[in-house]
């Protein structure tokens, strides 16, 4: 019990620092659309239900966000995070050791920040160079 309440103190804390710092202003920044996760954008859904585009991943894709150029990112049990363009093209993909079985957040200077199943915290610059504080 008293583990517990630490660990929930501690991501408390931390939710905080991060908060703070604020997200991209962009249409999706995080999962769940905002801080408190409600799955709202603000913008109406499309008038018709035709597929534009598709990317193939080597395995699942998890919870994708939105840059504010557009860019998508999606990390991918196939140890990718992927940044595609609004098109649908791969812009870069950046390989980490283990799989990304979540989604990533975009901080308000574009950082992308992610973890993976190789215990480690990354973060990448929007041209998916690796953040020199996590090299």
């Amino acid at each position: 019990m008293i583990i517990w309440s630490i660990f929930s103190c501690l991501c408390f804390l931390s939710s905080n620092q991060v908060f703070s710092q604020g997200f991209a202003n962009s249409a999706w920044p995080m999962f769940g659309h905002d801080p408190g996760h409600t799955h709202q954008g603000v913008s109406a859904p499309p008038a018709t239900n035709v597929l534009k585009w598709k990317f193939k991943a080597d395995g699942p894709i998890f919870a994708p966000v939105i840059g504010e150029d557009g860019t998508i990112y999606a990390g991918s049990y196939d140890r990718h995070i992927y940044a595609l363009r609004p098109d649908g093209t791969l812009k870069w993909e950046y390989e980490v050791d283990g799989p990304i079985r979540g989604s990533p957040a975009i901080g308000s200077d574009g950082t992308i920040y992610f973890g993976s199943s190789d215990y480690n915290i990354y973060a990448l610059y929007p041209n998916g160079s690796l953040s020199p504080i996590y090299s």
